[in-house]
């Protein structure tokens, strides 16, 4: 977006002062909720949030949301569901989202553990503490001026990364970051 104007992808632009200022409450209550989440499915207005900041939209209108320590899936219909519940202790960072504009796949970057994670299950997983595969990044930091051991032209997962921020998933799934 630049000066008023958005660009979209698909070749169209919106000019934000020709479009009336609307807000409107996609989800949450207003109230704020706890890091053990006692009731995080189910309808989207009666959900409590702790601190949202990372979002990203999938093909079929479901909408993904970074809430602190939860990732969680709000679909088309308007239904809540938990997909991942990472470790509370460890993410006082941020960490990022992205879907695949085809398939609809979800990425998640962590930089502070230097990992680049698939979340496989993003209709009903049994489990939300494991629904993750790891795509890139063993664990360790790449450190500035040592690129060459690094993993460039190896195995993705044995790759040090130094810290992976943004996401960007290509139509053919090519994962940039």
């Amino acid at each position: 977006m630049q000066e008023g104007i958005l660009y979209k992808g698909d070749g169209t632009n919106t000019y934000l002062k020709e479009t009336p200022a609307l807000i409107h409450t996609t989800m949450g209550d207003g109230s704020r909720r706890t890091a053990e989440c006692g009731r995080c499915d189910g309808p989207a207005g009666r959900q409590r949030l702790l601190s949202p900041f990372a979002i990203a939209a999938a093909p079929d209108g479901s909408l993904y949301l970074g809430d602190f320590n939860l990732v969680r899936k709000m679909d088309a219909e308007g239904e809540v569901r938990t997909l991942l519940q990472l470790n509370a202790t460890s993410v006082a960072h941020r960490y990022y989202l992205a879907v695949h504009p085809g398939t609809g796949a979800l990425y998640l970057s962590d930089p502070e553990s230097h990992r680049i994670l698939e979340i496989p299950d993003t209709s009903a997983p049994a489990d939300v503490d494991h629904n993750w595969r790891l795509l890139a990044g063993s664990g360790q930091r790449c450190l500035p001026g040592d690129e060459a051991g690094c993993g460039d032209g190896g195995p993705a997962a044995q790759a040090r990364l130094i810290y992976p921020k943004g996401l960007a998933v290509t139509s053919e799934g090519h994962v940039y970051f």
